[in-house]
Order: structure tokens, then C-alpha cells, then sequence
């Protein structure tokens, strides 16, 4: 159940759980243990998972992860209690005096020594209005903890005081049931981090409505298995029109992602006087064609703008207003419809994906409409989709895809580690090399940026640079797969 709700939603369907003859700690129980197998990769030896407990179920679930994590392996955790055990509700007591050899410390214990993991379980979706003490206190002491010892810290449900001054800040948060609406908001999202979903069978699903991209999501979206007969030709042909003075890299990043992403032949298009220094840096997969030879190549979808230069673009730009194949709109390319009025981007002759970065989106808003420049980000995606089109996937550190007729939906994966140069232009080759081999732009972008984001998660503990994450695209497919969200 990926589907956005709110609060009283939430409730609602909680409600319905229970009237259905579900009792609260079968809840409690799955979600524990959901957060449990998510925890037990990252508390190696030398690793403590500090759990900071409020008195709701909230810190319930944190017990129940507490106590499973203790029967799946010998495992340092430590309990520091933000209120006294007797205004505990029933049931979270219950399952703290069901632990066994965990630590308990107060609030402001010194830091155990080695790694440390925070678990944030004080409030949950029934906050709202401005935190007091104990809880502010206690919200204070994890920030600084995350910010001197650059500790993770992760989230159960929602981070303790979203949207309020001093509240948790998240690495990830590790939402239950179903992602609540409030954190995918513009002003929370460095407040909320990464998100993971761990479903409740308990809870039925809402009607379809904005959600949040998840690996069941993707893995049902993924192209179809190939047959064992699948040849190149069948794979997908892409055509890259990337690459002028200087930014060359650009070019190669995106062909080289069209590649790792599957596509079986990949062609870069580059001016002509760029043509034999492409030639020698791509990867021996691509082959390297000049602009001339735009108009009589065959491709299943384009990757169109990365790198390409403010002066170059007049060259491709009747061949991109009568272009009846899918395209991936990118980069300079936007920049130069923002220059032109849009025109190139109304009714165009096949479907589009535009995936503009918060620079390129605001060009392209002040070119049509100026006043939505200042609108919230999902505002921006869904109106610029809906009045052009297309489908659009505004590229940040929570993306969002809008296409007319469909949900909004979030992307849940990345990492802070991918905000350097050239994620744009591997994003682009991916999303193109996913519409050649048969998804249509929306669903193309969806599971590009999930992948993108997952790669670079996998990455980022060897090293930065949108080169290094081609090496884990195919990881991150198999993560989808597998279920492994995070």
C-alpha cells in the first residue's frame, strides 16, 4: 500500500483493522519486525542501536524491533527512556518488559563507544503544534548527536515533530501502513531523509491516488523478463543527441547509462567537430554518429539535450518538433524551450519526458507561467504535465513524476552523496534505454529515478561521481526484485 494518506486517513484505516477483529499488537508485531529485518544489516559488531522511546506505540514498534533483533542475533542496543515507564500505554509496556538484555540509559547518557545507529520512537502521527519538554529536550540531543558523531538516524512511522521548530532530523523514515502525505511536503523533506515503506497486511489499501515509488512498485513496472531468444535488436534502440564545447562527459555519461540500463544498441549524436573526440572517449558499446545523420536513424527512443550547448540547439530543433518517437527532454534542451516560448514542447509528435532540475523547471515556469514559479513543487510538476502533455519528473532530493490523468508519484531513494554533476545526464540515458525496450514515459520515469537513486545509495560508500554509479545500476534492478528497499 504505497498510496499517500493523512492523518485521519491513517486512523480510518486503523479503525477498520481492529472492527475487522485485528488486535492492535498483530500491528505492532508486523511492524516491528519489518523494522527488525531492516535494521539487522547495518548493526555489525561494534555497532549499538540507541532507541530513544517515548510512551505510545510508537515506541512499541521499537521494542518489538528491539526484541526480535536480540533473537536474531547477538546485537548492542540501548533504551533511553524519555518518560517514566508508568505513563506508558498498556501495550508498549508490554513489549518493553518483554526485552530482554537491553541496555537502558537516561536521555542524556554519554555516547557508547564505537558506531551508533538512533532509533527515533517518541511520537508518531497524532503530534501536531509546537514540542515541549522532555521530548524537545530529547530531539535536541539526537541532532547533535547526528551532527558531531555524523550518526544515521532513523525514524519509526514519522520523525518526532515534523514540521515544528526543533524537531528530529531523519536520515530515513521508515513509515508504516502506508506513506503519510505531510512528509512529502517541500519544507520536511531534509527533516525526513530517505523513506522506506514497510506495509501492514492488516490495513486495506485506499483507492489509487499520489504515491510513493517503492521496489514492489518497480519491480511490477520493470520491463518483462527476456525470452531466451531476445537479441540486440530486440532490446531497444536509443539515440543520444548530447554532448558540445567542454561538456563531452555529458554525452558519454548518458550513452553509457543507455547501455547499463539495458538498452541493446546505443548511437551518441555529437557535432561534427566534437565527433572524434567522442569517438575515442565513449564506451565501446556506443557508437558515435554526427548531427547530419539525426534524420535518418531509427530509434525505439531518444535521450535528447545533455551537455548540448545554448548555440547548438537551433541545428536539432525542427527534428525535435516533428520527432514521433518517445524522447527524454533534458538539460540544454529545456533550456532552449524556455528561450523559444515552449514551442517546441507544444503538441509534440511523440510522448515526452521532461526531467528538468529546480534551475531548469523554474526557466521553463518563468517562460509560461511566472506566478507558478513560486507554487509548491508538486503544484509546479502536475500543472507544466497537465497544460503541455507530457510527463515530467522534477528532478531533487524528493522527485516527483506528473503526467496528465496520473498520481503523482514520489521517489523514495537517493542519497545526499548524489548532489554533484552529471546525475542528470545518467538519469536521462537510463530513462531512455527503459521507454526502448516498452515502458511509456511515465512508468519509464518512475523506475529511472528509483533506480538511479538506489544506485547511488550503493555507491556512495566507495566513492562520488554520477560515473561510478553505472557499475550499480544492475544492484539496484535486483534490489527492486528482491524487495530490498533500503
Amino acid at each position: 500500500m504505497n498510496e499517500l494518506v493523512t492523518t485521519k486517513q491513517m486512523r480510518a484505516l486503523e479503525s477498520a483493522a481492529l472492527a475487522r477483529g485485528i488486535p492492535e499488537e498483530v500491528l505492532m508485531e508486523q511492524a516491528g519486525r519489518g523494522l527488525a529485518e531492516l535494521l539487522a544489516p547495518r548493526l555489525g559488531k561494534g555497532v549499538t542501536l540507541v532507541i530513544f522511546a517515548g510512551k505510545g506505540h510508537n515506541a512499541g514498534d521499537a521494542f518489538v524491533a528491539a526484541r526480535v533483533l536480540e533473537e536474531m542475533h547477538p546485537c548492542q542496543i540501548q533504551v533511553r527512556l524519555v518518560h517514566p515507564q508508568e505513563l506508558m500505554k498498556p501495550l508498549a509496556l508490554e513489549k518493553f518488559q518483554q526485552l530482554g538484555s537491553c541496555q537502558i540509559a537516561p536521555v542524556d547518557a554519554p555516547v557508547p563507544h564505537g558506531k551508533s545507529i538512533l532509533l527515533d520512537a517518541m511520537l508518531g502521527i497524532g503530534f501536531s503544534g509546537e514540542l515541549a519538554d522532555p521530548v524537545k529536550h530529547a530531539c535536541q540531543v539526537m541532532n547533535r548527536w547526528r551532527e558531531t558523531h555524523f550518526t544515521d538516524v532513523v525514524a519509526v512511522d514519522v520523525p518526532t515533530g515534523l514540521g515544528a521548530p526543533g524537531g528530529v532530523i531523519a536520515d530515513c523514515t521508515v513509515t508504516l501502513g502506508a506513506p503519510k502525505v505531510d512528509m512529502v511536503a517541500d519544507t520536511v523533506t531534509s527533516c525526513v531523509g530517505r523513506i522506506v515503506l514497510i506495509p501492514l497486511s492488516g490495513l486495506n489499501a485506499p483507492s489509487a491516488g499520489d504515491f510513493v515509488i517503492t521496489p514492489a512498485w518497480v519491480r511490477h513496472t520493470l520491463p518483462r523478463k527476456r525470452d531466451f531468444d531476445t537479441h540486440k535488436g530486440h532490446s531497444g534502440r536509443v539515440g543520444i543527441v548530447a554532448g558540445g564545447p567542454g561538456c563531452i562527459g555529458a554525452a558519454r555519461l548518458a550513452s553509457a547509462a543507455a547501455v547499463k540500463a539495458g538498452a541493446g544498441l546505443v548511437t551518441l549524436f555529437v557535432p561534427e567537430k566534437l565527433y572524434p573526440i567522442a569517438a575515442g572517449s565513449v564506451i565501446p558499446e556506443v557508437m558515435v554518429k554526427t548531427f547530419a545523420d539525426i534524420r535518418s536513424t531509427e530509434a525505439d527512443a531518444w535521450g535528447i539535450g545533455p551537455g548540448l550547448g545554448q548555440t547548438i540547439l537551433p541545428e536539432i530543433a525542427d527534428w525535435m518538433r516533428v520527432l514521433n518517437k518517445p524522447a527524454v527532454v533534458d538539460a540544454d534542451a529545456l533550456n532552449w524551450s524556455s528561450k523559444t516560448g515552449l514551442c517546441a514542447l507544444e503538441s509534440p509528435e511523440g510522448p515526452r519526458l521532461l526531467t528538468p532540475h529546480p534551475g531548469e523547471m523554474t526557466r521553463l515556469l518563468a517562460a509560461w507561467k511566472p506566478e507558478f514559479v513560486s507554487k509548491p513543487r508538486s503544484k509546479q510538476a502536475a500543472e507544466f504535465a497537465h497544460a503541455f502533455g507530457v510527463a515530467l519528473l522534477l528532478k531533487g532530493s524528493r522527485t516527483i513524476l506528473a503526467q496528465r490523468g496520473k498520481p503523482l508519484a514520489y521517489n523514495s531513494t537517493g542519497t545526499p552523496a548524489m548532489a554533484t554533476g552529471g546525475m542528470g545526464d545518467v538519469l536521462t540515458g537510463i530513462c531512455a534505454a527503459l521507454i526502448s525496450q516498452g515502458l511509456d514515459p511515465y512508468a519509464a520515469g518512475g523506475v529511472g529515478s528509483w533506480l538511479l537513486g538506489r544506485a547511488g545509495e550503493l555507491a556512495a560508500p566507495h566513492g562520488l561521481g554520477a560515473g561510478l554509479l553505472l557499475d550499480y545500476l544492475q544492484a539496484a534492478r535486483q534490489c527492486a526484485i528482491d524487495g530490498i528497499a533500503w
